[in-house]
């Protein structure tokens, strides 16, 4: 029986559990929860996906040696924590000491509550060591411990419940950022590579600079919390009414907006000689303590509030785009200097990027087309899902030495067959109709040629944000008002949002200005000035596209693609997540057939079966609204979820 290693990421939002082959460190599983759960960036412990993982294993003959999560519950109470503690306690050897008895001794009986009097263990060893300092001190000292021992408290206990569910599967605990670099960096096929890796946290990381050569991590750089690059984008995505999750709606926004409000970040970061970054206070930023914690936390200020009226509804003014653009542009250039950092102290001319903050394909970009660097990778589940499979493959290459090997495809989580069509519910009614044609492939490629939409649902969803081609509606981008009629009939979403393009390897250098290869939309590049008018559909308002390069390992793409070059002489299509405004990416058939029909959608494919709606059956069908629809495919997982939902 060959052996294979379970990764787990429960961090925070985006949980995920994926298996991978111990022998090469090839992945065989992966998947978040919320392709399950129909929550979005589902925080939830993913017993279920973690089921999904023994299960194949199982399917495929394999045995789980052992199980690695993407986080180390000691590490809540490592440098930042020991650095804040001893401003009170003046001395290393009693700082030291306070700190191991917690990691050993009060860990043990639960969280800590300084008024609830929970955990008495805490309040007993502060009582009979710390006496002599001022209530001013001790109420300090509380403070620090109800935030950062409670947090080490939480990822032991879920550490514990995992371990219940997977029995004697022994677990071991990584450092969040060293599965956020190791997700990267073996999947790059580089094997000398600089990596940078920048996320709202880690335990107590915000950014991490690594080097690496054949398999060895160096870590050359380190910020600590509270100076976060991912807080900070988060903060001003919630500024414009907006939460987590949804950065990448304010990276849309930014391509409306002018740099007119920079006078807001001036001068407000710097990176000092070890690489670390730093935020530095003005009329705009600032820090400030979580009510009864010592948890510091960067914000903006009522004057940025004062500068940005009011909106309802998503209803922005011109002073709401500008933001979004100086905040974006100030993400860009932090990530430029950090990448231009590490690459001044090594000299190294690849880079790897991971992390949340790599999902902004605009910084990615721009990092890519700096002078420092041949060539730049981003996993496509950069962010904390992905740490699942770092977690994996790092634990793999401290016992057997594995080999870095690029990734073009990241076709990893569920699938199923044909079968399950007959199951559903538009199906066993007669609302779907079969369309039997020789060449599936032409006859979708014409159909949009004649302004149809096609839904894709094939074989293995995809690990990460981003549908590329498992998942996917797919459109003719030389319609003019594509844009507007996929945001406002179809995807049910923000009139800004854009629309990435599909396109065949071998053309992308003909429409676009980017440097490497596009597998997985994570570059943001120019549009070519003369392509512009003939793609309108794909080409965001300051000229930019996230481009997807397909070619042949990407089958079901590549055909569809190819056959509409012929017939209209563009290699290009629109590529957009099979989901409504709200809802996850669809995951099972049944997912993706009743999304369908919520949609405007003219066609579906099912692997290899092609469908279209039966328009007089329809006649006298009635669309529940979204909410309701999007709350039924969560009850539909909740029923079929033996082991519950677990957020601790």
């Amino acid at each position: 029986m060959k052996n294979c290693v379970l990764g787990i990421s429960c961090f925070g939002h985006d949980t995920s559990a994926s298996i991978v082959d111990e022998k090469d460190g090839q992945v065989i599983f992966a998947s978040a929860q919320e392709r399950y759960s129909n929550i979005k960036f589902d925080d939830n412990i993913p017993l279920f996906t973690i089921n999904e993982c023994i299960k194949t294993a199982q399917k495929f003959d394999y045995n789980i040696k052992y199980a690695a999560i993407a986080s180390d519950h000691k590490l809540f109470l490592g440098n930042y924590f020991f650095k804040e503690l001893k401003k009170v306690l003046n001395k290393d050897d009693i700082t030291n000491e306070f700190i191991n008895f917690l990691k050993t001794k009060a860990i043990n009986f639960g969280y800590y509550n300084k008024f609830l009097k929970k955990n008495f263990e805490i309040d007993n060893y502060i009582s009979n060591n710390f006496s002599h300092f001022n209530h001013h001190d001790l109420n300090r000292i509380k403070d620090l411990v109800s935030w950062y021992f409670n947090w080490s408290v939480k990822h032991l206990k879920i550490k514990k419940i995992i371990q219940s569910f997977i029995k004697d599967i022994k677990i071991y605990e990584i450092e969040h950022h060293l599965c956020h670099a190791a997700s990267a960096y073996y999947n790059s096929g580089y094997n000398s590579s600089n990596i940078v890796v920048f996320d709202g946290q880690g335990e107590d990381a915000t950014v991490s600079l690594y080097s690496t050569k054949e398999n060895n991590f160096s870590l050359i750089g380190r910020t600590y919390w509270p100076h976060s690059i991912g807080i900070l984008y988060l903060k001003g995505t919630e500024v414009l009414g907006y939460s987590l999750g949804d950065e990448y709606k304010v990276m849309g926004m930014s391509a409306y907006g002018k740099n007119s409000l920079d006078y807001i970040f001036n001068k407000s970061y710097n990176i000092d000689d070890q690489g670390k970054l730093k935020f530095i206070s003005n009329k705009f930023i600032k820090f400030q303590d979580i009510e009864n914690t010592a948890h510091s936390c960067i914000n903006f200020t009522e004057e940025v509030k004062k500068i940005l009226p009011k909106q309802i509804n998503k209803n922005f003014k011109q002073v709401h785009f500008d933001f979004a653009k100086t905040l974006q542009s100030t993400v860009e250039k932090i990530g430029y200097d950090l990448s231009d950092f590490i690459y001044q102290k090594t000299k190294i001319k690849n880079l790897c990027l991971s992390g949340g903050v790599a999902l902004n394909g605009l910084m990615n970009n721009k990092i890519l087309n700096s002078n420092n660097y041949d060539d730049v990778f981003v996993y496509p589940a950069s962010g904390d899902d992905g740490t699942s499979v770092g977690a994996a493959q790092y634990m793999i290459n401290k016992n057997i030495k594995i080999k870095s090997k690029k990734i073009k495809t990241c076709f990893l989580g569920f699938s199923e067959g044909n079968a399950k069509i007959k199951d559903n519910f538009f199906f066993k009614n007669n609302y779907l109709e079969k369309i039997n044609c020789p060449d599936i492939a032409k006859y979708i490629a014409n159909k949009i040629h004649e302004n149809n939409v096609v839904g894709v649902f094939n074989n293995k969803s995809e690990f990460g944000p981003r549908a590329l081609g498992a998942r996917s509606i797919i459109a003719n981008p030389t319609i003019k008002n594509i844009v507007e009629i996929l945001n406002t009939k179809i995807k049910l979403r923000e009139p800004f949002r854009p629309f990435a393009p599909i396109c065949l390897k071998e053309y992308v250098s003909e429409y676009f200005n980017i440097k490497t290869e596009s597998n997985f939309m994570l570059f943001i590049c120019d549009t070519k000035d003369q392509m512009k008018n003939l793609i309108p559909g794909v080409v965001h308002n300051d000229g930019t596209a996230r481009v997807q390069s397909v070619d042949e390992e990407n089958k079901v793409f590549y055909k569809i693609l190819t056959e509409f070059h012929k017939i209209s002489g563009v290699p290009i299509l629109i590529n957009t997540s099979f989901n409504i405004g709200g809802e996850a990416i669809v995951n099972s058939i049944d997912d993706a057939i009743n999304s369908y029909f919520q949609m405007d959608i003219d066609f579906i494919l099912i692997n290899d079966e092609l469908y279209k709606k039966n328009l007089k059956k329809l006649e006298n069908f009635k669309k529940p609204n979204i909410k309701k629809f999007i709350d039924k495919r969560q009850s539909n997982f909740k029923n079929i979820n033996k082991f519950g939902q677990f957020n601790i």
